[in-house]
């Protein structure tokens, strides 16, 4: 399950193209020299641009870390909706579930810059605030597709504490797959959590064991 997006005119195809430049040398500088420490004329100088091109398309370094935030809520939404229609009679927390293993598989398709921003988002206070209010962002986004799934208004109890575990298992898995340091794809760090989760969850059910780290 993968959503479709149109295909770009040749103007925002250009334009995308340039930003994914600037946001892989900003990824691999943060990467090795830390996000406090890179500037914006490194980062440049890195996609062989001028600085003055960087800020217009990036107001801050924040931005570059966070610009593919707007395509991967959109992404999420159109998914848990095609979902809904493949899976109409599961659970709510297993039609969440479902879209955030097919997330894993998207975000692994990123070329090893998803664990990049992981990182960086990781070593920085303030880049860890601004996720957090992504993910409440995100935690926001699933209450209303619950509530919409049920043909609600408005996300009742049940709906935000299907939407707070389905973060908290995303959070886990990013968390792991962090700690791995790229041994792993997001995928399989998403299948572990998934597991022990099950485990804690129905732990009179016979399950495989959670494979060990690095396997």
């Amino acid at each position: 399950m993968t959503p479709k997006r149109p295909r770009p005119g040749i103007r925002e195809a250009n334009k995308d193209a340039l930003q994914c430049r600037i946001e892989e040398a900003a990824l691999k500088l943060f990467a090795e020299e830390g996000f406090a420490n890179t500037t914006v004329g490194q980062i440049a100088a890195a996609a062989d641009i001028a600085e003055r091109t960087f800020y217009r398309h990036f107001p801050t370094k924040q931005d570059v870390v966070f610009w593919r935030t707007k395509d991967r809520t959109e992404w999420l939404r159109t998914a848990l909706r095609e979902l809904g229609n493949e899976y109409p009679s599961s659970s709510d927390l297993d039609w969440l579930v479902k879209g955030l293993e097919g997330y894993a598989v998207h975000v692994d398709d990123d070329q090893g810059l998803s664990r990049l921003r992981a990182l960086t988002i990781r070593s920085s206070a303030e880049l860890t605030a601004r996720a957090g209010e992504v993910y409440a962002m995100w935690g926001d986004l699933f209450a209303s597709e619950v509530s919409r799934r049920r043909g609600k208004r408005a996300p009742d109890l049940s709906a935000r504490v299907a939407s707070s575990i389905a973060l908290s298992l995303l959070g886990a898995a990013f968390a792991e797959w962090a700690r791995q340091g790229g041994r792993t794809s997001l995928e399989v760090c998403m299948g572990r959590v998934l597991d022990a989760f099950r485990a804690i969850t129905d732990p009179m059910e016979v399950r495989r064991p959670v494979p060990a780290p690095g396997r």
